[in-house]
């Protein structure tokens, strides 16, 4: 029972980590006319706590996107940045009944195959965190711009 549950939640977080890119526009139009909604209720009503509104928005939105990277963990095997030795061997798949490359070129073309998958994986992990820092700041701070704009 346990099991099945974690790979529920195992499966919602690579939905959420692999929409496609029409899906991510939609996502980010979504979030960019909140901002637009937020930025005119501010000013029409006068009172910045909408745009502040807004900052909790956006932290939320950074912080379940870039938790959606968090599971499950990937990481670049230390043999695959290690430059490949004439003679050496590799076993695709990493186990004893993967395919054995014994070439060197096939060799490299695999490693990097598999560091720029991981480095894939990882890509956007800066934006959202950078969405959780900006919308935090504006939650924390937009409360003071009614002092500047609406006294």
């Amino acid at each position: 029972m346990i099991k099945e549950f974690s790979t529920k939640k195992v499966r919602f977080v690579k939905a959420l980590h692999e929409l496609s890119n029409g899906s991510k526009k939609i996502l980010y139009g979504s979030v960019f006319a909140l901002f637009i909604l937020h930025i005119f209720l501010s000013v029409y009503l006068a009172d910045f706590t909408w745009f502040a509104a807004f900052g909790a928005l956006l932290s939320i939105f950074g912080l379940l996107a870039s938790f959606s990277y968090a599971l499950p963990l990937e990481y670049i095997d230390p043999k695959d940045l290690a430059p490949t030795e004439e003679g050496e061997r590799y076993v695709v798949g990493g186990s004893p009944f993967g395919e054995l490359v014994i070439d060197k070129e096939n060799i490299d073309s695999i490693k990097q195959s598999n560091i720029n998958r991981v480095l894939k994986k990882y890509e956007n992990i800066s934006t959202y965190i950078i969405f959780t820092v900006v919308g935090t700041l504006i939650w924390a701070y937009a409360g003071f711009l009614n002092a500047f704009f609406c006294s």
